[in-house]
């Protein structure tokens, strides 16, 4: 069971990035874009720069840039400088952006209703504690790899 693990976390993600990529296509958004948005719209009280977009999902600047642009253009997110660090940029929802999270939260829910049908909650409670454990190990491969 151990070894079996992996594969089926891989499995899982497959069709889970599938399904979300699928449902994604009618606001004519990929799957980046929305996780961006998702972060923004669960820290919408909250001021997020750029730097932390990129802190979050451990990306690049050129490649949070590209899809910040990509946002921008849609009308979905704009870009504020700083008032007192021009070297930072600020990321805002627009009124379109808010109307999307609205629409994203019923899709949203709809898919854990699917996801977590027939699990009991004490299976979900340690399941998350199980997941909250592997992303400890997970994490802490990378600095063990010379030893694999």
């Amino acid at each position: 069971m151990k070894e079996n693990i992996a594969c089926y976390l891989k499995v899982i993600t497959n069709i889970l990035d599938k399904s979300k990529t699928n449902s994604l296509r009618k606001y004519e958004i990929t799957s980046s874009q929305a996780d961006i948005l998702v972060y923004l719209f669960m820290n919408e009280n909250k001021e997020i720069y750029q730097k932390d977009i990129e802190k979050h999902f451990e990306l690049t600047n050129p490649t949070v840039n590209g899809i910040i642009n990509r946002l921008e253009l849609k009308k979905l997110v704009y870009r504020q400088k700083d008032e007192f660090d021009k070297r930072l940029t600020l990321i805002k929802l627009t009124e379109n952006g808010l109307q999307m999270k609205k629409n994203m939260e019923l899709d949203a829910k709809k898919f854990n209703e699917i996801l977590l049908n027939n699990i009991s909650n004490k299976d979900l409670e340690t399941l998350t504690k199980v997941l909250q454990k592997l992303f400890e190990n997970a994490k802490s491969i990378q600095f063990k790899e010379s030893e694999l």
